[in-house]
């Protein structure tokens, strides 16, 4: 498990790890940065990190208002999740310890939902026990949707676009499996992951734009991929 930290004080994430450690039995290798921007700046560099944990008061925003200051904290997530995506092209969980004045409904929960960090945490859950628990076993989208208590109204775009794949990560797919070039036994590997983070009709989007030798190779020795498409 290979873990970005970007908290305020490098004694949580230490704890953090030690707690996972111990609980879990898994050794993790990790990073602290310090700011927003270097979390962008580290993602662009190493796209190997498993999950992402954030602190939302990882700076300090001399504003009163809290509406710019929600703003702030979107805008810098929102470039965040942009690159949080893995060299398989699958998006790297974010987990998010929020401040304390967050409450479950708000209008920057819905927000977050719609970029896909289902991983904020409020309130008393605010825990190293709570965080590990994340690292873990991250939420689903059903799971976010409870936990943050988004109205069925606010998410019904969300709804609308379940079955779809962003561009963007159609093209980190194709791109990771062109690296891979004839490595047969990866592409196998690669697609299981594929296989645990979407549902079955966006599977079918991301196999129309696989290259034809990897469809082979998957036709033959992949399970998933032959449920998908009924062989």
């Amino acid at each position: 498990m290979k873990v970005l930290f970007a908290v305020n004080d490098e004694s949580i994430s230490t704890s953090i790890v030690k707690k996972y450690q111990k609980d879990f039995k898994e050794i993790i290798s990790y990073k602290n940065v310090y700011y927003f921007n270097a979390i962008i700046k580290e993602l662009q560099r190493n796209k190997s990190y498993d999950r992402i944990i954030i602190s939302e008061d990882l700076e300090e925003f001399t504003s009163s208002s809290f509406d710019q200051k929600d703003k702030f904290i979107f805008d810098r997530l929102d470039n965040i999740s942009d690159e949080a995506i893995s060299t398989n092209g699958i998006d790297i969980p974010i987990i998010l310890i929020c401040s304390d004045r967050r409450t479950k409904g708000e209008s920057l929960l819905v927000k977050l939902f719609s970029i896909s960090i289902y991983n904020a945490i409020l309130g008393d859950d605010r825990s190293i026990n709570y965080v590990c628990k994340l690292i873990n076993k991250p939420r689903t989208k059903k799971e976010a949707k409870i936990y943050y208590k988004i109205d069925s109204e606010d998410a019904k775009y969300e709804k609308e676009k379940e079955n779809e794949v962003s561009e963007t990560e159609l093209q980190n797919i194709l791109r990771h499996f062109k690296r891979l070039g004839k490595n047969e036994e990866a592409y196998v590997d690669s697609f299981k992951k594929i296989v645990t983070q979407y549902n079955k009709e966006q599977l079918k989007l991301v196999i129309a734009i696989l290259p034809q030798n990897v469809k082979s190779v998957l036709k033959q020795n992949s399970v998933e991929y032959q449920k998908i498409v009924r062989i």
